[in-house]
């Protein structure tokens, strides 16, 4: 036999062996009985929170000019309801650019929250059983409620659809002071979900 007959051989006989225990391998691996099974149908979603509330886009207090010291005190009701579908917790305040003005320090404040829903401005027509939730100055209020960590109230919906009512009442102090003065707020209510 000649070398490269024999080199031929040996390459025919190393791809033949080669294939055999292949064969065997894929055999041997697939010997066993098997079966396999699935777990179907996994989602997630998210609920969710909303607040609404039913002044319209109307201020809570039509603009007063002219307010003198001993003037009877002005109160105006406004109704807000939860929509979200989770539990949350509602808090009360006035983000910092939205006190603005010297006035503020002179004009008391007392904020009242309701059981009941109350039709808007000052007629407050439904609004019963108050919790005082502030009374001081609309200023002092500002610097103590700014954000949801430092706020007032704690209603606790946990469902959509529930309301509060919140009867606010602005007098001026009687304080010479207050002369030529003017200010402009924005409550803002905030709903953050519990968990």
């Amino acid at each position: 036999m000649t070398r490269h007959r024999m080199r031929l051989a040996v390459a025919a006989a190393l791809v033949v062996g080669f294939l055999i225990s292949s064969t065997m391998v894929w055999r041997s691996s697939r010997a066993a009985f098997y079966h396999s099974t699935e777990n179907h149908g996994n989602s997630w979603s998210t609920g969710m929170v909303e607040l609404n509330d039913n002044d319209s886009g109307a201020a809570l207090f039509v603009p007063s000019v002219n307010m003198q010291p001993g003037g009877p005190p002005t109160a105006s009701c406004i109704t807000v309801t939860y929509g979200g579908s989770v539990a949350a917790k509602v808090r009360l305040y006035v983000k910092p650019p939205d006190l603005t003005g010297t006035l503020g320090r002179y004009l008391s404040l007392t904020v009242e929250e309701g059981t009941v829903p109350a039709t808007f401005g000052s007629s407050c027509t439904g609004f019963s059983a108050p919790v005082t939730d502030y009374s001081g100055t609309v200023a002092d209020f500002a610097a103590r409620n700014y954000d949801f960590a430092h706020s007032a109230g704690g209603w606790l919906p946990t469902g959509a659809n529930q309301t509060k009512g919140y009867r606010f009442t602005i007098g001026l102090v009687d304080d010479n002071d207050a002369q030529n003065r003017s200010a402009t707020v924005a409550f803002t209510w905030e709903a953050q979900s519990l968990f």
